[in-house]
């Protein structure tokens, strides 16, 4: 079913978003030598744009891809106000990975210092999760397990508070 596809989309964003934030912490401790660093940096950037690639693409309105406009085709039940917040929000993000990912204007660098995040885009993926929760009727819990020796992290609550949470 397609709605379980975005909830593992959005598991993925939030798991994306919190190595993000743990990396970004650990950057001076983990790189010995300024080439360290600078791989630290490039890997950083990549993970940013990767979370507005995996974020903009649920906004795509195409017919033939996964997307928030292919679920609630199927779906009957749901808060259209939800609905309208996610695509007021997510036009920005698309706005951002059309300009500086997906295609670049002449003259435009790439640089190596940590891109920051936009707000928007975080904005638009609460928009995202909040939707999918009134979509299944209840929050999604979007657990991130390595392994059965380590314990489980919430990937909702680490994000939102920026720090690891483990499940009980």
């Amino acid at each position: 079913m397609m709605l379980d596809e975005i909830k593992d989309d959005i598991m993925n964003i939030l798991l994306h978003i919190h190595v993000y934030n743990e990396k970004s912490k650990r950057i001076l401790d983990i790189s010995r030598t300024r080439y360290e660093l600078a791989y630290e940096i490039i890997a950083l950037n990549s993970i940013a744009q990767d979370i507005i690639l995996r974020t903009s693409r649920l906004g795509d309105k195409r017919k033939d891809v996964r997307s928030i406009k292919n679920v609630l085709k199927n779906i009957s039940n749901y808060n259209e106000d939800l609905v309208n917040i996610f695509y007021n929000e997510i036009k920005k993000v698309l706005k951002i990975r059309h300009e500086q990912i997906a295609h670049m204007k002449l003259g435009t660098v790439s640089e190596y210092p940590i891109e920051q995040i936009p707000k928007c885009v975080y904005t638009a993926i609460n928009a995202l999760v909040n939707l999918i929760d009134n979509i299944n009727g209840a929050p999604v819990e979007y657990t991130y397990s390595v392994g059965s020796q380590e314990q489980n992290i919430n990937l909702r609550q680490s994000v939102e508070q920026n720090k690891t949470i483990y499940v009980n």
